[in-house]
């Protein structure tokens, strides 16, 4: 039997069971999530591909199977209220709300794995870890659900907080299946509105997680990344949602300020992203503050193309962005505020003394993020096509 339908067709309970429920949870978990061990052992690493078909392939016809799946394994399973087949069959369809999802409740779920994991390692070795792969692979599709009901039953933005705990310095998020695992919740947190166009995930700069105001979460978690990550790719992308450009900015302020640094650990590229990097570029930054961050780590050196590419391709298009937009505003003799005059004076006269340098071509001439994996950036063939035959650094006197 196919365990993956195994376990999406069972995670159709979970909504069912209450916090209380402490004897269905237990025997939920005993069944589900500890039958891990008896899937093949070449599992252990299970490619990001495979979790994107199992989870997004739902159909009338693989639904029916579930439902059959579902009932076989839960019909005797009376303490949640099953007394038939059809009963356990109903529940395999994922078109009711769920209603008792909380991260607290996840984590305790967590908490009952690691306990039963370790008994069970004093009867046969190696059981902790399976146990563990079986929790995410349950996680997994348990995040899936809330986002299908797009978030109704628990914040986005409390799942991100509560994946927190996996990212500590004694984490599991290094264990290859759970790396995969965390990295298909990322790119399911990023899932687009149908209505909004923009991810499911938002963060307000006044909401709280973990009874503290979620900026001073963000800013304790850039700490734990710069300490003790290593420039872990995974760590890196949960670091980096909140800075994503529909998010309130004063995220984008704190992961590129120069207290933390946090730009500079890691050599993430665009290219193997689990969410797409348009969210990263659009729409262009309009914080004057920020794009003077962008241009002196630039200017310095501190992001490059070849040691920091995402970082290096954030920057570079925001500013490309910000000098035409500036030069246009002049021709058309539109107001500017001082700030951005003062910047535009700044960045007008790197690009003039450095004109045949790579990075005022790549500023000058920015197109979009580059398809060819050796490559970072996309050139426009020449300025003039850019700046629509606008004048070069008009906005000088």
């Amino acid at each position: 039997m196919d365990f993956g339908v195994v376990y999406r067709a069972a995670l159709h309970l979970v909504p069912y069971m209450a916090q209380n429920q402490t004897a269905e949870l237990t025997e939920f978990l005993t069944r589900i999530i500890f039958s891990y061990p008896k899937l093949k052992r070449n599992n252990s690493s299970v490619p990001f591909e495979f979790f994107q078909k199992t989870l997004f392939s739902f159909d009338e016809g693989q639904l029916q199977k579930d439902a059959q799946t579902t009932a076989t394994i839960f019909s005797d399973l009376t303490p949640l209220g099953l007394t038939d087949s059809s009963q356990a069959q109903s529940l395999a369809f994922p078109s009711r709300d769920p209603t008792v999802f909380t991260s607290s409740w996840m984590l305790e779920c967590f908490s009952y794995v690691q306990k039963w994991g370790s008994a069970m390692d004093k009867v046969q070795p190696n059981s902790l870890p399976s146990c563990v792969r079986g929790y995410f692979f349950w996680l997994t599709f348990s995040i899936k659900i809330v986002a299908e009901n797009r978030g109704k039953t628990l914040r986005f933005d409390e799942i991100y907080a509560f994946l927190a705990d996996f990212f500590s310095e004694d984490g599991w998020y290094r264990e290859p299946f759970v790396k995969t695992a965390l990295q298909v919740i990322l790119s399911i947190l990023c899932t687009t509105s149908p209505s909004s166009k923009k991810p499911l995930l938002k963060f307000a700069s006044e909401a709280k997680v973990k009874n503290k105001p979620i900026i001073d979460f963000y800013d304790g978690l850039l700490d734990d990344f710069v300490a003790s990550s290593y420039g872990d790719p995974v760590f890196a992308q949960y670091v980096l949602l909140p800075t994503l450009q529909h998010q309130p900015s004063a995220f984008r302020a704190k992961f590129w300020g120069p207290e933390k640094q946090a730009w500079s650990v890691g050599a993430l590229n665009h290219h193997n992203l689990c969410y797409p990097v348009k969210l990263h570029l659009d729409p262009p930054e309009t914080s004057v503050s920020l794009l003077g961050q962008y241009f002196l780590l630039l200017m310095t050196q501190n992001i490059t193309e070849k040691r920091t590419p995402l970082m290096y391709l954030i920057a570079v298009r925001h500013l490309n962005h910000f000098f035409h937009r500036q030069q246009a505003s002049k021709l058309e003799q539109k107001p500017s505020t001082q700030p951005e005059v003062a910047l535009m004076d700044k960045l007008s006269r790197f690009l003039q003394a450095n004109e045949t340098s790579i990075l005022t071509q790549h500023i000058l001439r920015y197109k979009g993020p580059c398809a060819n994996p050796e490559a970072v950036i996309e050139l426009h063939d020449d300025v003039l096509q850019v700046s629509k035959n606008l004048p070069l650094y008009s906005i000088r006197s």
